[in-house]
């Protein structure tokens, strides 16, 4: 939603717990990724790297914003790109 004042009270409430979820979370999409052979991970690297930069205020923000609009990019496009499966 990209709402900085928000997201960071968000954050501030909950002791930094949001950010450390979302890099494991980032951290393990990463590792499902480079598993199945789909090496576009450049969104979850950017999410991680926001996750550890997270705690300066409008430098997290930003980074999150750039990350969910790469994920999304990468979304689109994993889906344009998936292999056909046969029955």
């Amino acid at each position: 939603m990209a709402i900085p004042l928000l997201g960071g009270a968000i954050i501030l409430a909950n002791g930094w717990t949001p950010l450390l979820i979302t890099g494991i979370l980032h951290a393990a999409a990463i590792v499902f990724l480079l598993m199945s052979k789909r090496m576009v991970i450049t969104g979850n690297l950017v999410g991680l790297a926001s996750a550890l930069l997270g705690v300066i205020p409008f430098v997290g923000w930003l980074l999150h914003l750039v990350a969910a609009i790469i994920l999304f990019i990468e979304a689109i496009y994993m889906l344009v790109n998936r292999p056909v499966r046969s029955r």
